[in-house]
């Protein structure tokens, strides 16, 4: 599980490598800590188990949707 936590505020970036079960606890438990305002996931995982776990353990997380085609390393 890959995570970039960007703060616009402070212009810092924190970059995580996650091995994580299909639980993802601990991948919950970085998010958690970050607190983030928004959170970006492909379009493809809309139905994904994370988003439904990130759903039930964050206040009102904000949730973006964005085609896949944003996250290509060779555009």
């Amino acid at each position: 599980m890959g995570l970039a936590f960007v703060n616009l505020a402070t212009a810092e970036v924190v970059l995580c490598q996650i091995c994580d079960s299909q639980t993802y606890v601990k991948t919950a438990t970085k998010i958690g800590v970050f607190e983030p305002s928004e959170i970006l996931f492909m379009s493809t995982a809309k139905e994904s188990k994370l988003r439904y776990i990130i759903e039930e353990n964050l206040p009102e997380p904000i949730l973006t949707f964005v085609d896949r085609r944003y996250w290509s390393d060779k555009a």
